[in-house]
């Protein structure tokens, strides 16, 4: 069942969003990963399995399978401004991470080679790489550690709110929040979001400017101990806003 936007402005703040290729949302051709001897029935039937991996203190400082999402609007928006920043650093990875950027951006990488001096590029390949996912949003339990190490049965709790990252030493943040080491999100936490990925960004980043105009996705919580100061996400918004208005069509 998909669900508008709108409707989540409410409960945003404690809900979790996800973003996954739209063609694992349904039944397809790839190894399902809960038998990789069958074909994948989908996330709208499977759920989502736990298959990327961190540094996740819930289990060890050695990687473990969690699935990862964002915290509410701001951490969505804050998110994707992060993975902006890292695609306006795409020479560096294929210099230095080539393997992240096969897994990751495999389909962006002969369009990078072919638009890397068009002053829009960061924001083309983002396009491009948001063209084929779609947005899930997660109806999860989070409890802190001490609530959760204090509960009789823990078996409905999905993640721990102040959860310390090993990878960072740090408490996680809302822009990249994990469940807990190995645990699946059943089919009834999981909801898609009515659009497309771009149309689903637009519309969050002008529901979260009304709602919260003196808050910045760029805020950093207490904890964190830094500061944010790049935002492309505004010049991407700005940007995909152009195009619509303009009703242009980017061949690709």
């Amino acid at each position: 069942m998909e669900i508008e936007l709108d409707s989540l402005l409410n409960d945003e703040s404690n809900l979790g969003f996800h973003f996954c290729n739209t063609v694992d949302l349904y039944p397809n051709d790839k190894p399902s990963k809960l038998d990789p001897n069958q074909n994948s029935r989908g996330i709208v039937v499977e759920g989502l399995i736990p298959s990327n991996t961190g540094a996740l203190s819930s289990a060890s400082s050695t990687e473990q399978p969690a699935v990862f999402f964002s915290l509410g609007f701001k951490g969505t928006l804050g998110y994707m401004n992060r993975l902006l920043i890292r695609i306006s650093r795409f020479q560096e990875l294929i210099d230095n991470n080539p393997s992240y950027v096969n897994k990751f951006f495999k389909e962006e990488l002969e369009l990078y080679k072919e638009i890397k001096n068009d002053p829009n590029w960061v924001y083309i390949i983002a396009n491009k790489y948001l063209e084929r996912l779609s947005y899930i949003v997660l109806s999860l339990n989070g409890v802190t550690k001490e609530e959760y190490e204090s509960m009789d049965d823990n078996s409905n709790i999905d993640y721990i709110i102040d959860d310390i990252d090993n990878a960072t030493g740090v408490r996680q943040t809302p822009r990249n929040m994990h469940t807990l080491v190995g645990k699946r999100i059943e089919p009834t936490k999981i909801r898609k979001i009515e659009g497309s990925a771009i149309d689903i960004l637009i519309r969050m980043f002008d529901l979260y400017k009304t709602k919260y105009p003196d808050s910045n996705y760029l805020d950093t919580e207490a904890w964190e101990n830094r500061t944010i100061k790049t935002d492309l996400l505004t010049g991407f918004i700005e940007y995909e806003k152009r195009l619509k208005e303009n009703n242009e069509i980017r061949l690709i």
